[in-house]
């Protein structure tokens, strides 16, 4: 199991990082876990969810790359992404909504 912690620009890469979301990757379940403590990821342009697509992107390009076989390069990658909706969220959220208007 690998665990990345995301400081997210909310899928703006021109965004200064503004929330920590954390992205689980288990290699026996064959699962990629999201949690987000804001709302499942998607606040009007706020789109947590691509970071965590970039990072799981990139992991399997590497792994890829490390295992070297054609066949796995051209491979999709076998790992579902799963946003876990049953994870805790923040109950200061409608004030941040408020004060900054996203």
């Amino acid at each position: 199991m690998l665990i990345f912690p995301i400081k997210s620009t909310g899928g703006n890469p021109s965004r200064a990082p503004l929330h920590w979301t954390l992205l689980v990757f288990d290699v026996e379940a064959r699962t990629w876990a999201f949690y987000n403590s804001w709302f499942n990821g998607k606040i009007n342009d706020f789109n947590f969810m691509q970071d965590a697509e970039m990072v799981k992107e990139y992991v399997h390009k590497r792994r890829q790359e490390l295992l070297g076989t054609e066949e796995m390069q051209k491979a999709d990658d076998p790992f579902q992404l799963i946003v876990k909706e049953d994870c805790p969220q923040q109950k200061t959220f409608r004030k941040l909504i408020n004060i900054f208007g996203i």
